[in-house]
């Protein structure tokens, strides 16, 4: 049984490698526009929803509630202590969960990818060699059973030949 894979495993999780590619991912201008984005989300959908539900929405009081409700929508997470209760509010609030869905996905893929992408591509590598090397020795396997072929009929023209000079005599 070929253990390498759980090797190339262990080398893939060091913290050193994570916390490098983590940074890798950080420093990103894809990761830099996706948080900036997603701040601008947080921060327009506030002010919208605390233009929508104040004065309407009991539980918001302050223009910091608006932050938290934006927050907790935007992760998905919505406790139930904020909630619209006008129809535009509860149409921001369904975008803003979309929204956030659709960041969760992003970041989720910019990670993953920055995590696996090195070794894929070692793999990917290592996988073209040990194709090549097959197909090295399926050639030299053929080579091998040509030659096998014409010493087999060599040694059958030869049986041929004694049997015909034995049959003369």
């Amino acid at each position: 049984m070929n253990l390498g894979f759980i090797k190339r495993l262990r080398m893939i999780l060091t913290p050193k490698i994570l916390l490098q590619r983590f940074f890798a991912v950080v420093t990103h201008p894809l990761f830099l526009w996706l948080m900036l984005l997603l701040n601008g989300c947080v921060i327009v959908s506030a002010l919208l929803f605390y233009s929508a539900e104040h004065g309407t929405n009991d539980n918001l009081h302050t223009l910091f509630d608006a932050f938290y409700w934006a927050i907790t929508s935007i992760t998905t997470v919505g406790y139930g202590d904020i909630t619209p209760v006008t129809p535009l509010g509860k149409l921001y609030d369904i975008g803003l969960m979309m929204v956030g869905t659709l960041f969760l996905t992003l970041f989720s893929a910019l990670f993953t990818a920055a995590i696996l992408s090195p070794d894929m591509e070692r793999f990917a590598r290592e996988i073209k060699d040990v194709e090549q090397d097959v197909s090295d020795i399926e050639e030299e396997l053929r080579t091998e059973i040509k030659k096998e072929e014409e010493l087999e009929k060599q040694i059958l023209a030869a049986l041929r030949q004694i049997l015909r000079q034995q049959q003369g005599k």
